[in-house]
């Protein structure tokens, strides 16, 4: 069943939203990560800050629990590429301390940039 558009969507005149694009053309995930709370309506990311639907027979299936990601170190695991996203807190590349989603393996071990392991 397509997703409702927006409003603002409508008048700029489009027919279908991201989702379901994706799904036609057979995106495997779809991740919405939101951590100022503006990208996605209310009855979507429903106060979370990370979601993620698994394509399952040309349909998204939600693969993060009713409230979502909405702290950090909690993880969503994603099967066929055998890593998790997850959110974390810090400074990326030594540069912007902030909230960010990472790859994590199933030990919740957040991997870097260069996959040389965990950060510490």
């Amino acid at each position: 069943m397509p997703h409702p558009l927006s409003q603002k969507s409508r008048q700029k005149g489009k027919t279908a939203c991201k989702k379901d694009i994706y799904a036609r053309v057979g995106v495997p995930y779809y991740v919405v990560f939101d951590p100022l709370r503006q990208l996605q309506d209310e009855s979507e990311m429903d106060g979370a800050l990370l979601r993620v639907w698994e394509l399952n027979a040309g349909q998204y299936r939600e693969l993060t629990t009713v409230e979502g990601i909405v702290g950090i170190g909690q993880c969503v695991w994603l099967d066929t590429v055998g890593l998790g996203l997850m959110l974390w807190k810090g400074a990326f590349e030594e540069s912007i301390d902030r909230l960010w989603w990472r790859w994590c393996e199933l030990g919740q071990n957040v991997q870097n940039k260069n996959a040389n392991g965990p950060i510490a």
